[in-house]
């Protein structure tokens, strides 16, 4: 099922990993090298990442079973995170409705010309049964280093959202299933998923999940939003992965919803996501 598209050198792997090291060793918890983070839209990333459960434009990256019927384009980007310019990361994803089924395409670019890495993703979803959407995703994942090469790899994610009435839903997803490698190097993050979410009124929304990735102990993302005035939209919540406090806001005006967040970490400071989605 999964199957390693690309070749490095063991040199060339060696430089990628002490890179990623030298990334990730001052800043353990709150970025990762090697894919360790899902692309994330901005209206997520302003409740602590949370869902699981949840639909949405570009959701996909962390459930495919996320994907809704509706037409949509949304762009985000995450200039300069905690004031780090060759982290910086932007995405773009289109999603639609084809056969009766909903799909959605996606792509993310992390870091700069001296590290780069890229993915992508195509998602599909369909309902089982009124109540219950299965989901699926292809995602390839690609990283160069300046000077010592590239490396890609191609993997799968499955994912389950589930209406449970009384505005209560539940999701799960499984990221990188059979465990997609890049040539030489060790396995990407996996990660097991599980969340739930309730809307105790129109327009408003409280969502948890609880996480298990490759090689770390369960987290929790949690988060909430409540919709003020029919166009605004105030985030808040948690990220247990990197310990990091969460908010932010969403306006909309026709067809068009921008949509900010920030992440507050204790020793880096903050990090501030933007996004714009098009209803077509």
């Amino acid at each position: 099922m999964i199957r390693t598209i690309g070749r490095l050198s063991r040199n060339v792997w060696h430089q990628y990993t002490v890179f990623a090291l030298l990334i990730q060793a001052p800043l353990t918890g709150a970025l990762y090298a090697g894919f360790e983070r899902s692309p994330l839209p901005p209206a997520a990333a302003g409740r602590g990442g949370a869902c699981a459960a949840t639909e949405g434009t570009a959701m996909f990256w962390r459930n495919p079973a996320s994907v809704t019927g509706m037409t949509a384009v949304l762009l985000s980007a995450v200039p300069s995170p905690y004031g780090l310019p060759p982290l910086s990361g932007a995405s773009a994803s289109v999603q639609s409705k084809l056969w009766e089924t909903a799909t959605a395409v996606g792509i993310s670019s992390v870091g700069s010309s001296m590290y780069r890495e890229v993915q992508g993703a195509w998602s599909a979803a369909r309902g089982v049964t009124d109540r219950v959407t299965a989901g699926v995703s292809l995602r390839v994942y690609h990283v160069s280093v300046r000077r010592y090469g590239s490396a890609s790899a191609l993997g799968v994610d499955a994912g389950v959202r589930i209406d449970a009435g009384g505005g209560v839903s539940l999701g799960a997803a499984l990221t990188n299933l059979g465990g997609a490698r890049l040539a030489g190097g060790d396995e990407l993050p996996r990660m097991v998923t599980g969340g739930a979410a309730y809307s105790p009124a129109e327009g408003a929304l409280i969502a948890a999940d609880i996480v298990h990735e490759t090689d770390r102990p369960a987290f929790i993302r949690a988060g909430a939003e409540v919709r003020l005035a029919g166009a605004f939209v105030v985030r808040g919540g948690y990220d247990g992965s990197s310990g990091e406090l969460c908010g932010g806001a969403g306006f909309t005006a026709g067809p068009v919803t921008v949509d900010y967040a920030v992440t507050s970490h204790q020793d880096l400071g903050l990090s501030h996501a933007v996004g714009v989605t098009v209803l077509l």
